[in-house]
């Protein structure tokens, strides 16, 4: 964990526009580049500096950057194995004496993870956070006090292109600030279990996308403060789309990203990725902020969730849901009925079967109300555990 005040960072970040600091991200690619994106991208700092009086003015105001692990035990109670309890790990056990007493409670512990394992609950799971669809991320962040931002790979996090502008390096340009995570944590990918929360981060700037292209907004954003978190997921990629470990760590990061966050009202969207299945990711957030819900802590968030893909550039905000928005809200409402009459367990079976068990290309919503119509497989559709 660092903490600086806001005129240190920026300090920090006036020496790194004019190179003086190593380790910080280069910024002399974009002073060389001829990319249209460029300058844009430095217009965004001068337009930070610019402001520099109304820094040094709050004077009070600490930046926090950190990196938040979650522990494995955590991450176990949160998403235990669909299929079997974790296997005991022979480095914990060697050297240890095995007496009687020792292997009969270890046997007890054995047979009681097992009995959970095997339990096939119909009974109403968790209840789930309140969630208001937006149209876009600059809506979502109305009246929000906490961000999620999902990047495409676990080291990606507060690098800048001097070419294009991918959607995780927008969040940069119009919160400056987050341009020194990468000086003050270090440049190694994220781990798995691991996320980075920023807090007390201040939007300056107000950007667009085109594409490849970056444009910062004439118009400044209103003075508020975010605290956000940063998670790499996995399950767009293809060689990982359809394995477990990847389910285990995607939803054990937006786990992490919630309690860490701790916030009333968070925003968060639909992955602006390639590959991934917008009903999938919609419930695996919404079964994350749940567990953080339920998970002994006194903050209770409720999602304010964008139902657009494009990012999260922030210039271009609409109040309204576009036609085919409204119907997407539809189906996500209905989503959510049926997600509370399940328990998490059942949840997280059908979550990771249904890479293996679609048909063809078939969504999430669509695979499942497939499963509740199949009258040959029981159980109100619920995955047993001998089918996972």
């Amino acid at each position: 964990v660092v903490k600086l005040s806001a005129s240190t960072v920026y300090c920090l970040l006036a020496n790194a526009a004019l190179l003086n600091v190593r380790g910080f991200v280069d910024l002399q690619k974009l002073y060389l580049s001829s990319a249209k994106a460029a300058p844009q991208k430095i217009l965004c700092l001068l337009a930070y500096f610019y402001c520099g009086s109304e820094v040094k003015a709050a004077c009070d105001r600490e930046v926090v950057f950190e990196k938040a692990m979650s522990s494995r035990e955590s991450i176990r109670r949160y998403l235990p194995d669909p299929t079997s309890p974790p296997p005991v790990d022979a480095k914990e056990t060697e050297g240890q004496v095995g007496s009687p007493q020792m292997q009969s409670e270890l046997q007890e512990q054995a047979e009681q993870a097992d009995s959970w394992a095997d339990e096939e609950s119909g009974g109403e799971g968790e209840s789930l956070p309140d969630v208001t669809f937006t149209s876009d991320f600059a809506t979502s962040l109305d009246g929000s006090q906490g961000a999620i931002i999902l990047l495409s790979s676990a080291g990606s996090f507060g690098a800048v292109a001097d070419v294009k502008t991918p959607p995780e390096e927008v969040p940069l340009w119009e919160m400056p600030e987050l341009l020194c995570s990468k000086l003050v944590l270090g440049s190694l990918p994220l781990a798995d279990g691991e996320v980075v929360v920023v807090r007390s981060v201040r939007r300056w700037n107000s950007c667009m996308t085109d594409g490849p292209l970056l444009h910062l907004a004439e118009d400044r954003p209103p003075e508020t403060l975010l605290d956000i978190a940063v998670m790499d997921i996995q399950r767009h990629i293809d060689d990982r789309r359809f394995a477990i470990e990847s389910l285990r760590h995607d939803s054990a990061k937006w786990s992490s990203c919630f309690r860490h966050l701790a916030k009333d009202i968070v925003a968060v969207s639909h992955p602006p990725l390639i590959g991934v299945d917008r009903h999938w990711s919609y419930a695996m957030q919404l079964l994350a902020a749940g567990h953080c819900q339920v998970s002994g802590s006194v903050t209770k968030p409720k999602l304010r969730y964008a139902l657009s893909t494009e990012g999260y550039a922030t210039a271009a905000a609409s109040t309204e849901l576009s036609p085919a928005q409204v119907k997407e809200a539809k189906h996500l409402e209905a989503l959510t009925g049926r997600m509370v009459s399940w328990t998490p367990r059942d949840l997280i079976r059908l979550l990771a079967l249904f890479p293996f068990a679609r048909a063809g290309d078939a969504k999430f919503h669509a695979f499942w109300t497939q499963r509740l119509r199949d009258k040959t497989l029981g159980n109100g559709g619920r995955p047993q555990k001998s089918e996972v």
